[in-house]
């Protein structure tokens, strides 16, 4: 099971990095794009549906212990390829991780809803906007933790990976918890809708 919800993850991925690519003879101008494959312009929604959620998925997921029928089964990155696969997921993280203190980047796309128990998304701008600074701090935390995890993959520590794992969730969770589904939503939220 878990191995066909991976499958199913990369192909959806790969069908949403396939709809934000231009088709050919297009005459509209070419979005400027990171070295890490980013969009300089991408949405803060984007960064993380589109670039974010797929590499963290690919760095979680490469090691693994699959219990199914015919036994147990561990999975670590062993080749070179799977090792350079990882290095480039974890650059895509630390690019995100500056690109989303980028004070004037756009939470979504305007009228956009995000994800069912989210703030709306004037609300998310507005708390983000009241509270930069601990935005940034958020922000450079998961940029540390994806710099961690980037030190374990390039010393080949499946291990260590396995083990960083958590901190790169808990990165990601702190920030979803203050500016995407804070619980109470505080005051500065609920004055912009």
């Amino acid at each position: 099971m878990k191995v066909s919800m991976v499958v199913a993850a990369s192909l959806l991925a790969a069908a949403l990095t396939a709809c934000n690519q231009k088709p050919a003879g297009s005459d509209a101008p070419a979005a400027s794009v990171s070295s890490s494959g980013i969009e300089a312009d991408a949405s803060i929604n984007q960064l993380m549906t589109l670039h974010v959620d797929p590499a963290a998925d690919a760095i979680w997921d490469s090691v693994k212990v699959i219990s199914n029928e015919t036994g147990m089964h561990e999975h670590r990155p062993s080749t070179s390829e799977e090792w350079a696969e990882l290095e480039r997921q974890a650059q895509v993280l630390l690019s995100a991780a500056e690109m989303l203190k980028a004070g004037d980047r756009a939470v979504a796309a305007s009228g956009s809803v995000i994800t069912p128990g989210t703030l709306k998304v004037a609300e998310i701008h507005a708390l983000i906007a009241a509270e930069r600074p601990a935005f940034n701090a958020r922000a450079d935390a998961f940029g540390q933790a994806a710099g961690n995890m980037l030190a374990a993959i390039k010393a080949r520590n499946a291990d260590k990976i396995s083990e960083l794992g958590g901190e790169l969730d808990e990165a990601c969770e702190m920030c979803h918890k203050q500016f995407y589904y804070p619980d109470p939503v505080p005051a500065k939220a609920k004055s912009a809708s």
